[in-house]
Formats: C-alpha cells, sequence, structure tokens
C-alpha cells in the first residue's frame, strides 16, 4: 500500500507517457537526417511502435510514419501494446513484463516481413534483446531475430549512435563497457 500510495503521489502514468522535450526533438531531427542518409528506411518493410506518445513522434520524425495516422509507401506500419515502457507493478512482479515481452516475440515470429524497425523504449529492448546497457535516445540497433533459436536474438550492434545526448552534446560513451 505504501509503494502505490507513493507512485501516485509521482504521476508515474504521466511520467511514462510523456511528450518528447525540446532537445529530444532535436536528436529525432538529427537522427532523422542520419537514416535518410544512409537510406535506413527504403530497405524498411515493417514499423511497429509503442503506443507511448514519445516512440509514436520518434517513429514519425525518425521514419516518417506512425499508426494509424501516417504510413509509407511499401511500408506496413503497426502500434503494439505489448512494446510499452516497463511499468511500476512490472517493475515489482518481472513475470508480467516477461509475458509481455515472450507475447510481442511470439507476434514479431507471426509477420512475414524480414526487414522490420521497431521503436520503443530502452527497459523493454535491454530485455528482450539480453542486452546488460541501455542504449541512448534515437540509437537505432540492428539484431537479428530466429523464433526457432535460443537465444532468440543475435548479432546485436550498435549501428547508428546519436551524438546528442545531453544539452551540453558530450560524446556518447562506450554503452557495452558501462
Amino acid at each position: 500500500r505504501d509503494v502505490r500510495s507513493g507512485l501516485e503521489i509521482l504521476n508515474v502514468p504521466e511520467q511514462i507517457d510523456s511528450n518528447i522535450s525540446e532537445f529530444g526533438k532535436k536528436q529525432i531531427e538529427h537522427m532523422a537526417k542520419v537514416l535518410e542518409e544512409a537510406n535506413f528506411v527504403n530497405r524498411v518493410e515493417l514499423v511497429v511502435h509503442s503506443p507511448l506518445i514519445r516512440a509514436r513522434e520518434t517513429s514519425l520524425g525518425m521514419l516518417g510514419c506512425k499508426a494509424p495516422d501516417t504510413t509509407r509507401e511499401g511500408i506496413t506500419v503497426y502500434e503494439s501494446h505489448l512494446m510499452k515502457e516497463k511499468t511500476p507493478r512490472e517493475w515489482l512482479y518481472k513475470t508480467s513484463f516477461n509475458d509481455r515481452v515472450v507475447q510481442f516475440e511470439e507476434f514479431l515470429s507471426k509477420q512475414g516481413e524480414s526487414k522490420i524497425a521497431l521503436v520503443g523504449h530502452s527497459q523493454f529492448f535491454k530485455h528482450m534483446l539480453g542486452l546488460n546497457y541501455l542504449f541512448g535516445n534515437c540509437d537505432v540497433i540492428h539484431a537479428e531475430f530466429d523464433p526457432n533459436s535460443a537465444p532468440k536474438w543475435s548479432n546485436v550492434e550498435t549501428v547508428h549512435f546519436c551524438p546528442l545526448t545531453s544539452e551540453t552534446g558530450p560524446e556518447p560513451v562506450d554503452k557495452k563497457s558501462s
């Protein structure tokens, strides 16, 4: 009861589904240019994003689409509630978070596309990909998914770091070693 009362005081739902800051908008704009130069979006067949505001806006800003409002020719776009950020309840009861990640992987295994862009939240991806680090806002990670292997994710690597990591703009640290 004490924990629940404390979380209500903190207004956790607002913190979980928050708007993108002005600095976040700069990060999205910067990485959209990087992805455009790398011809990234033209290789994507499916985009799946979290329903939270910042993921929807990141998908629109970096990939030019968000469900159900906008699409790009040749790209299927889905919004998945399974990709929401880890909730306060899931921090306490990890089984529900694990179940949600497994359900999302089952969803992915049923898709016919092979070039998929996922836009979501670092805690979700950290857990799903089996990482020991969080990656930064707007970083682009490449991973291969095989639902019939263990582990399901392999060849995980950061292909585009967002160099804008704070208002003062220091270079990112090596996240794999931190």
